[in-house]
């Protein structure tokens, strides 16, 4: 199985610990801090990796949104993902640390930094991937996909009056919304 951990920058150690333990654990795991070579283009290799993965783990902090490579690796694990047939798994550090919307539902992995285990935070990452009709609320994750499908057509009914209307921004807001492809 091939997992993709996604990550904020602030949150970089944890994803990088996580990852090891996961490797230690036999997962062939994918990390950009750690598997992007140099003078390649990041993009192309998080689409890449995104593209090949069986699976994706999302290491999330607290804190009030997220930072802008986050918001990219969530866009294109998203977009590989266009069947919804690839496992996600929400890893949250922090107790207070909320579930992002498109993860709604799903059994979170919560990270204690006071004291954090990273062979048995890998254990339950590697307990999820193995068992996801455990650890799925299938009715949340189904209302969430239909909020996310239902606030995706007004962001593209915008979008199209954007276009109508001749504002150039709106080749910019498409290819932010997914051109399409969400």
């Amino acid at each position: 199985m091939r997992v993709f951990v996604a990550h904020s920058r602030q949150n970089k150690e944890v994803a990088v610990r996580l990852a090891g333990a996961l490797r230690g654990k036999g997962i062939d795991t994918w990390l950009d801090v750690t598997d992007v070579q140099d003078g390649t283009s990041w993009r192309d290799e998080l689409d890449r990796a995104a593209a090949a993965a069986d699976a994706f783990v999302f290491v999330v902090g607290p804190g009030s949104g997220t930072d802008p490579v986050q918001r990219t690796q969530w866009k294109s694990a998203l977009r590989s993902d266009a069947e919804r047939e690839k496992l996600l798994v929400p890893v949250l550090i922090g107790k207070d640390t909320k579930v992002p919307p498109f993860l709604t539902g799903r059994q979170v992995v919560r990270v204690d930094l006071s004291e954090p285990d990273f062979p048995e935070i890998a254990s339950q990452v590697l307990y999820s991937l193995e068992h996801p009709e455990e650890t799925k609320d299938r009715e949340a994750c189904e209302s969430a996909e239909r909020e996310q499908r239902l606030r995706l057509g007004q962001v593209r009914r915008y979008v199209q009056s954007l276009k109508a209307a001749g504002h150039r921004e709106a080749s910019i807001a498409d290819n932010d919304a997914g051109g399409g492809e969400w």
